[in-house]
């Protein structure tokens, strides 16, 4: 359905360029946003949609363009205005709904749900006929303006077209993903382990290039926000005020307070001004005293705006390009477990490290991290994954791998998706370090390439972490 969907949109727009989707509120584009995610198709089609400016927010349109008497802005209550009557009871619906999803999940749907089925369709077709209708509305009001002689100019159109660099980079994914697929069989019965590590690889080339997508879409969501919209916005802040310089340098840092509201402002992300310009990153969040901290910009040191929003992207480039070179590796190559891709290929293929060829990981008389340890000191460009919920040990058991590796004579490196959970990890190995008597130094580095953007912590003195080390403390750890 999404699909059908989605090609009926594009075609639409490709023989009426001016075509617009008109929706109330931001269900509509959230799902298909969410769908394109789910399913891993369209994303290119869904993308030209909302650069193309295709969807227009009839509940955007009416709360900028009118002022009713009406206690809110709810297609059901604006009805009243443009003569609007619904004939199919809302709690009906509701009722036929969650009956008819509870057969669908039970794959027991026969004629006795007709008429369920019957209430969701008028519910759904009148929702439709009231936006039409909505939209309609505004257009007479539109009309009625312009003829006692306002200016009322419509946005221009966009094509929608991504830049050239984008393009050619979906058009390298998309073939990539092809070739792929090109040999793997369509019925998954009839796939081999090399067929569905294929299929697993083809649909991996743009995951980052969909997540990418869909953080760049958050941001022109809340850029185009309404500076009215800001304080019930949680990614946002209104009535910003200047306090003081918390810290004067070329690259100050400022010290704001805002209205009462609720906000998810969170420790080093950026923030941008209601126009969409970064100002700087946040460096303190106080909820009690409604204080924000932004370490400003040499050209943002003297912009002090009253509204700012809260975004920030982490650029995969470099794991996208890891996974090209791989893709493109098993295209050429195949997938014969070698270097230098050796490791992603036995990921891919499932194989186990050899230490457990022909038998269990884990034996009888070992606990499990008893044999994570074991297996770490065993490895040899191979994998070994840990899997499981939150609370069932994984941090407990990689600071244990740590210390016995470190025991051995080995240096062990830490990565992650975020400085959290690297932190996380490493006070676990000096944890585990400190009741083992073991001896052990980390170092961490954070956001930025100074010495002085680097943190030390030492299991003899757990939990000190000593902050802003200059490059001589960095040469004492042998260049590390």
């Amino acid at each position: 359905a999404f699909e059908q969907f989605m090609d009926f949109a594009t075609e639409t727009r490709r023989k009426n360029p001016h075509a617009h989707i008109y929706h109330f509120a931001s269900y509509e584009t959230v799902a298909l946003k969410r769908l394109m995610g789910r399913f891993a198709c369209k994303d290119v089609e869904l993308d030209a949609l909302l650069r193309g400016n295709a969807f227009v927010d009839l509940l955007s349109v009416t709360k900028r363009s009118i002022i009713a008497g009406v206690e809110s802005y709810s297609i059901k209550i604006l009805e009243r205005f443009f003569d609007y009557e619904r004939k199919q009871d809302l709690r009906e619906a509701s009722m036929s709904r969650r009956i008819f999803e509870a057969a669908l999940e039970a794959d027991d749907i026969d004629e006795v749900f007709k008429e369920h089925r019957q209430a969701i369709e008028d519910y759904n077709r009148e929702d439709c006929e009231s936006t039409s209708r909505l939209r309609d509305w505004l257009e007479e009001l539109r009309a009625n303006a312009i003829a006692k002689g306002h200016k009322l100019p419509r946005p221009e159109p966009d094509d929608g077209d991504a830049a050239e660099h984008i393009s050619e980079l979906d058009a390298r994914l998309h073939a990539l993903r092809d070739a792929l697929l090109e040999v793997v069989p369509v019925d998954p019965d009839e796939r081999s382990a090399e067929d569905w590590a294929r299929f697993k690889l083809a649909h991996m080339m743009e995951f980052h290039r969909r997540e990418d997508k869909a953080a760049w879409w958050e941001k022109f969501r809340l850029q185009a926000l309404d500076v009215e919209d800001y304080v019930d916005e949680r990614r946002a802040v209104a009535g910003l005020q200047f306090v003081e310089v918390v810290e004067d340098k070329n690259a100050p840092v400022h010290r704001y307070t805002y209205i009462p509201q609720d906000i998810d402002a969170r420790k080093g992300e950026d923030i941008y001004d209601d126009l969409g310009d970064k100002l700087g990153g946040i460096v303190e969040v106080d909820d009690a005293a409604a204080t924000i901290d932004v370490k400003k910009m040499v050209r943002t040191a003297d912009h002090h705006p009253t509204h700012a929003f809260f975004f920030n992207r982490v650029s995969a480039k470099t794991l996208q390009e890891s996974l090209i070179r791989l893709g493109q590796a098993v295209i050429d190559t195949g997938l014969d477990p070698v270097d230098p891709y050796r490791a992603a290929i036995q990921l891919l293929l499932r194989i186990p490290p050899e230490i457990g060829q022909g038998g269990p990981l884990q034996h009888d008389d070992e606990t499990t991290v008893e044999a994570a340890c074991r297996i770490g000191n065993t490895l040899d460009g191979q994998v070994l994954a840990i899997q499981g919920p939150p609370g069932t040990g994984k941090t407990f058991t990689g600071g244990e791998m740590i210390c016995e590796l470190i025991r051995k004579g080995k240096k062990v490196g830490v990565t992650a998706v975020s400085h959290k959970v690297i932190i996380n990890l490493l006070e676990g190995a000096l944890k585990a370090a400190n009741e083992k008597a073991i001896e052990i130094k980390c170092v961490h580095k954070k956001d930025g390439d100074y010495p002085g953007d680097y943190a030390i912590r030492y299991s003899s003195n757990y939990p000190e972490i000593l902050n802003g080390l200059d490059t001589g403390d960095i040469n004492l750890l042998g260049g590390t």
